[in-house]
């Protein structure tokens, strides 16, 4: 009683609320950490929406260890209603359009990241998904177990584009009638989808690319700026130093086979890659040439995707864990 006591004492309401459109293998796992203990919110709520689930209404919630616990809900949510209307920090893998609808005048961010490797790191991760993981997922759990497959297989199946097909674009606008739920956008929707995926970039109230190393602190101002800097916030810094931030760097994979990256990339593979990224590349360089230093982030948005890959060309060489 008295701990749950000093941690309501602890934390405040947001006003407005906070939202973090986090694009999945951005750095935002670490940032809502960071975040959370910057803003101390009274409630997170964290999770899904269907947005990144195709065409399957999963039949089972996320069993999340923070599920009603310590101020924070977790879970896959059907529909924006589903969300709490209590919440104060919401950071998940929601669509714009989600929390726009739940929560009218919230502030929205989100960090965007060259796009190849955006995807090449979702498939790393989600080949760590152990059975009693993808299990927990129910109906939605073979779907992510997709990733096991060759990179090729990945990239190609229709059931899983909305992991896989321009995530940044989809996220942004989803759901858009030129936006297929399980399906892969066609090329001759990129001028549309394009227009307004940059339109909607300009409505966010914080944006910036992972690449940035002055990112942080860019986004720590405009916290500050937005909702302050509490006592208790200050307090915690002082007396623990800056927020631990989660473990969640790549690492061999548990599952599929462990093939080297030119392998992976061969037969079509880097071709599909360059198509799965086309529109989400176009967006994370308008965002990128916005940044002091701009044309910088521009001239190494090769050399990002090179040492992404050549990371996941070593780790492949390892054995699992």
């Amino acid at each position: 009683m008295l701990s749950n006591f000093r941690f309501i004492l602890t934390r405040r309401n947001l006003y407005p609320k906070f939202g973090f459109m986090h694009i999945p293998k951005c750095g935002g796992t670490q940032l809502m950490t960071e975040i959370e203990a910057f803003l101390r919110p009274l409630q997170r709520v964290e999770g899904w929406d269907l947005s990144q689930t195709g065409e399957i209404i999963p039949d089972h919630s996320i069993n999340l260890e923070i599920i009603q616990k310590w101020g924070r809900v977790g879970g896959i949510f059907a529909s924006p209603d589903a969300i709490p209307a209590s919440g104060d920090m919401i950071a998940g893998h929601f669509a714009y359009s989600t929390l726009r609808t739940r929560y009218p005048s919230i502030k929205i961010m989100t960090i965007l990241r060259e796009p190849r490797s955006r995807v090449l790191s979702h498939w790393f991760y989600l080949r760590d998904y152990a059975d009693k993981v993808l299990d927990d997922y129910g109906n939605w759990g073979p779907y992510l177990a997709i990733a096991r497959e060759p990179l090729g297989i990945f990239l190609s199946t229709p059931s899983i584009a909305c992991l896989t097909d321009n995530v940044i674009t989809r996220l942004l606008l989803w759901p858009h009638e030129l936006i297929p739920n399980s399906g892969f956008i066609d090329e001759s929707a990129d001028p549309v989808l394009l227009t307004l995926a940059l339109a909607r970039l300009a409505e966010l109230d914080f944006v910036d690319i992972l690449e940035n190393v002055a990112m942080r602190s860019r986004l720590f101002a405009w916290l500050h700026n937005t909702w302050g800097l509490t006592f208790w916030s200050k307090l915690e810094r002082r007396l623990n130093g800056p927020p631990r931030r989660n473990s969640n760097e790549a690492k061999p994979p548990l599952f599929g086979e462990h093939r080297p990256m030119a392998t992976e990339l061969a037969n079509g593979a880097a071709e599909l890659l360059l198509t799965r990224s086309r529109l989400d590349s176009v967006l994370w360089r308008h965002i990128a040439q916005t940044l002091p230093n701009g044309e910088k982030f521009l001239a190494r948005e090769q050399s990002y995707y090179d040492t992404t890959r050549n990371r996941y060309d070593e780790l492949l060489l390892l054995p699992s864990i």
